[in-house]
Formats: C-alpha cells, sequence, structure tokens
C-alpha cells in the first residue's frame, strides 16, 4: 500500500488541482487497501488454525493435565506460533495503514472545503 505520510510540499503550495489529485490517490489507494486487508485476515486465520490443530494433536501425545499436555506441547509447535504471530501484525499493519489513510483523506477534504470558501470569499 505504501507509505502513508509522503513527502507532501508545504500546504501553502496546494491549490485545489494538487489537493483533488490527492484525494484521488488516496480513495485509489483505500480501494487496494480492502484487499491487502481482506487477504491478510485469510493469513493469519489460516496461520491460527495450522497452528491450533497442531496444538491440539500434540498434546494428545502426553500425558496430565490440560496445562501440562500444553506446555510439553508447546515448543513443537513455536514455529507454527511464529507464524501465526507474524500473519496477525501483517493484519494489523495493513489495517493501520487503512485507518491512517481515512484520516489523512479527511484532512485533505477539510483542506479541500477550506480552498473552496476562500475562492467563494475572495470574489
Amino acid at each position: 500500500m505504501g507509505d502513508v505520510v509522503d513527502s507532501e510540499a508545504d500546504l501553502t503550495d496546494w491549490n485545489p488541482v494538487s489537493v483533488a489529485n490527492a484525494i484521488r490517490d488516496i480513495v485509489d489507494r483505500l480501494e487496494k487497501s480492502s484487499k491487502v486487508i481482506a487477504e491478510a485476515y485469510d493469513a493469519y486465520l489460516t496461520a491460527k488454525r495450522a497452528y491450533t490443530l497442531a496444538l491440539a494433536e500434540k498434546k494428545q501425545e502426553f500425558q496430565g493435565t490440560p496445562t501440562e499436555r500444553t506446555d510439553k506441547a508447546l515448543p513443537f509447535c513455536q514455529q507454527l506460533w511464529l507464524e501465526m504471530d507474524d500473519a496477525d501484525v501483517a493484519y494489523k499493519y495493513a489495517r493501520d495503514l487503512a485507518d491512517a489513510l481515512e484520516k489523512k483523506l479527511s484532512g485533505l477534504q477539510t483542506e479541500a472545503k477550506l480552498m473552496a470558501q476562500e475562492m467563494v470569499m475572495s470574489r
């Protein structure tokens, strides 16, 4: 999705066309972000399912209380847990980027409204 905070010119250099172009760019990026978020969430759920199933299977191999069996099984499932954790981080990152884009879009929309008001008042 790219960086949310682009190196932008000072807002005094902005004009209605550049603001409209920036808004269009962010809207395009937000449209793409929903697919990225969905794919990242699917990857997380797949990794979580693999970890949960592997842990449940491994726990069956040990004797003791449920806590003892879990403690014995965890080291065997460490790689799957790391993969699940990485997928979770990727999902949250994609979601946070989309949230940041929405905030940036809101700021640009406000800037566009202020420019429009300024143009009307200067007539």
